[in-house]
């Protein structure tokens, strides 16, 4: 395997719900994946079927690898990293619109955890409550997020409390940041933590004032993956396309798998990322069509690279 010249990549799993595809009469094909990411995965099979039928001009091996785990810890890519793959280029799948990507944001999970002491409600100050701590560290993250723009900050998940007529002794919050360039997870996890110090602080102030208990009540960090954001190789021919180049706010596979590329990652999909996870997830049959070509064209020069060292 160590010979792999070019490697075509995607992941297979997606995001909830989940819902049939279907195809519509005026070319829309439509249903959970069909954009990020299983329809670039369709895409690559058959590029590699066109260039395996002598479509591609190009010399050298190529390969193909399709993971799961993106959307989650990217355990399918960590997974594949042991094995004996050298590959020049990582041509990954991930939808842009055609264009071809110049920079990936990096990204940064995790969790919140809060503890209170449990208690009646009708009597406030005879517990602590961690779902009030927990909405009061969300609120001031919201309001002043702990990195400036272009880092972004999204509390994914909310969950606590036993009942409404108890005073909750745990509750747990995912929160994921999305990093601008240059700013490291070590960073991010430093100023995420000492954000959410600060509006502990503030919220046992607040909750002291309106008549709440708040001894006991600790909101704990723990970072789960993270990553730093990515420079992608931009093939020349494929830059002067009409598509052009594009940097994307989203996080990939290619962090994951960059310590057994011998020449870098080229990122590229047909798809707009904003229909991604929505109710919505669609494109037209005609663009996968343009898509594999897309991708025996940049398999194509990507070879020529790579044999020109």
């Amino acid at each position: 395997m160590g010979d792999i010249s070019v490697l075509l990549s995607t992941h297979l799993d997606t995001v909830g719900p989940w819902y049939a595809s279907s195809l519509a009469v005026d070319g829309t094909l439509r249903g959970r994946g069909v954009v990020d990411a299983k329809g670039l995965a369709a895409a690559m099979v058959l590029a590699a079927e066109r260039l395996g039928r002598g479509g591609g001009r190009g010399r050298g091996a190529v390969g193909l690898l399709l993971v799961c785990g993106e959307e989650t810890d990217h355990g399918g890519m960590m997974a594949a990293s042991a094995l004996p793959l050298r590959p020049a280029y990582l041509l990954n799948g991930e939808p842009t619109t055609g264009a071809v990507g110049r920079s990936q944001k990096g990204m940064a999970r995790y969790t919140l955890t809060a503890r209170g002491v449990a208690g009646h409600s009708g009597t406030p100050a005879a517990g602590a409550s961690a779902t009030h701590a927990l909405l009061a560290v969300g609120a001031a993250l919201l309001a002043a997020p702990p990195l400036p723009p272009p880092s972004t900050l999204n509390v994914g998940t909310l969950s606590g409390g036993a009942a409404m007529n108890v005073i909750a002794d745990a509750a747990a919050a995912g929160v994921m940041l999305r990093l601008a360039p240059g700013v490291s997870p070590a960073a991010a996890t430093a100023a995420l933590t000492a954000a959410v110090d600060a509006a502990v602080a503030d919220w046992r102030v607040a909750e002291a004032r309106r008549g709440g208990g708040v001894d006991g009540v600790t909101v704990a960090v723990t970072a789960g993956t993270a990553n730093a954001g990515v420079a992608f190789v931009v093939p020349p021919r494929a830059a002067a396309r009409p598509a052009g180049t594009i940097d994307v706010a989203y996080n990939t596979d290619v962090p994951y798998a960059a310590r057994w590329l011998r020449a870098g990652a080229v990122l590229y999909g047909v798809g707009d990322i904003r229909v991604a996870h929505t109710a919505d997830e669609a494109v037209g049959v005609a663009k996968m069509a343009a898509g594999v070509g897309g991708y025996v064209e940049l398999v194509e020069e990507l070879l020529g690279m790579a044999a020109a060292g």
